[in-house]
């Protein structure tokens, strides 16, 4: 048993970058959430560094899971479609390279995975966060 309480569930993921409101795949590493009793962990180790983050159950807002094309390619294929049609190219690799993330929010943070594999893991995973969420808000206010 952790100090954080009992692991509920536990998923595993690519990391991602969050840059403003703008969540996109990282490269390397690994990303890890944890459901706790009373808070959700996030552990991501890449590279060059690490990151641990706690959320209380209790502040979050909602919980997604999004399918989003890297905005890079987009980008790239505006700036050389005047190239003999390069552009086109980097126009199909957004529309077929397509990431899938879970993203829990509470108020300005944001905790997300890229996930891997099958969906149902990641939707159950996302039941539970939000149910167990419920519950320590309706037990809170009674």
């Amino acid at each position: 048993m952790s100090s954080r309480g009992p692991i509920i569930a536990e998923i595993s993921g690519k990391p991602t970058s969050q840059t403003f409101s703008n969540i996109t795949a990282a490269t390397f590493g690994k990303s890890k959430l944890t459901l706790h009793d009373t808070k959700l962990v996030e552990n991501t180790k890449q590279i060059i560094s690490r990151r641990h983050c706690e959320l209380l159950l209790s502040q979050i807002d909602s919980a997604e899971i999004t399918t989003k094309g890297n905005p890079m390619w987009l980008v790239l294929g505006l700036l050389t479609l005047a190239l003999y049609g390069l552009g086109l190219i980097f126009f199909i690799v957004f529309l077929f390279s397509k990431h899938r993330f879970l993203i829990v929010r509470s108020g300005n943070n944001a905790q997300a995975i890229v996930l891997r594999g099958p969906l149902a893991p990641y939707e159950d995973f996302m039941t539970q966060v939000l149910d167990a969420a419920d519950l320590i808000k309706t037990t809170s206010h009674q």
